[in-house]
Parts: structure tokens; sequence; C-alpha cells
């Protein structure tokens, strides 16, 4: 009897572990902690966020990522990055910056590591004449382990922000080399 409880006592504790508590995708991880930029343009943008929010996640659930906070994120990454001189509305935007999230993709087998990608189309477009100037698709991996983070399910929302947090630092470095 007790050999049987010390069996299901260590079922439990790695099942625990490896399933992990599901928790809500973090808007600081998804945030750049620098951007390097080359050009400051002085123009004014407008950011929209369109898109499957879903990211993969553990046991076939999804890690929602809200628009309006990934929208928030891009938002203020472009202000501190000072890429562009201001955030206008889509009116009054010298050029408007549509983002496209696509579903996230887990890579290979999921094991003790987690590797995702969250596919992203960057289009930047005059607002007069309605051109675009910049478009282009980011699919960075980000690889999490388990010694990093406890619970598989921590590991896809870990995974899944550094990749979106990869293709904004992507995004905004090429942006910043046009010349508008």
């Amino acid at each position: 009897m007790h050999i049987y409880f010390r069996f299901l006592s260590v079922v439990l504790l790695v099942s625990l572990i490896v399933s992990g508590c599901s928790r809500t995708v973090k808007m600081e991880n998804m945030t750049p902690a620098e951007l390097n930029i080359v050009n400051k343009h002085p123009y004014s943008v407008n950011v929209l966020v369109k898109g499957d929010m879903s990211l993969s996640s553990a046991k076939g659930k999804k890690d929602d990522i809200d628009r309006a906070r990934l929208q928030q994120v891009i938002e203020s990454s472009i202000t501190k990055s000072g890429l562009f001189q201001s955030l206008a509305s889509a009116e009054q935007a010298d050029f408007l910056l549509e983002v496209i999230v696509f579903k996230s993709n887990v890579l290979g087998v999921p094991t003790a590591t987690i590797t995702t990608v969250v596919p992203m189309n960057w289009i930047l477009m005059m607002r007069e004449p309605n051109k675009s100037v910049y478009q282009k698709r980011t699919a960075n991996e980000f690889s999490v382990k388990a010694r990093e983070k406890l619970g598989g399910a921590n590991r896809y929302s870990w995974a899944n922000e550094g990749s979106v947090k990869l293709s904004i630092e992507e995004a905004l470095w090429d942006l910043s080399k046009l010349e508008l």
C-alpha cells in the first residue's frame, strides 16, 4: 500500500510539472527591452492589429492575445524607439501599419523543450496616396526548456511571447531602414 501511494504521488507531481497551470499571455514579455533603429521617421503612424490571435498551448487549449493589448505593445515599442514621430488616428496618420497575426505553430514534438513560431505579416502603407511601401512576413522560432519554466502551459506561453517579441524587433528594425 505504501508503494502505491508513493507511486501515485510521483505520478501526480510529474503530471503537475508537465501540464502546469495555464496563464494569460503577458504584455511585458512581448515588449522588446531594447530596440535598435537606423532612421527615425518624421511622420505619424496608425497601428492596426488583425488576425487569428490564438496561440499554441498545452492540450490543444489556446492562449488568446487580446488584439488591443498586442496593439498597445507594438505602439509602445514604436514610441519608445522613436521610429515614428507620433501615433495618430487612421484618418490623420501619414502611414498605416497593419499587423496580421496568424495561428502559432508548435515545431517538432513538444517535450521538455517547447518551440513555437507566431507568423505575422507587417504592411506599411502611405495613407495618401494609398500605396504600400513595406510588406514582410516574420516567423521567429522561440524555444523554452523545462529547466527555464516549469509547467508545459507556461512554456507554451513563454515561447509564444518570445516569438512575438522577436518579430516586433525584426519588423521595427526593417522599418527603420526605409527611406520614407
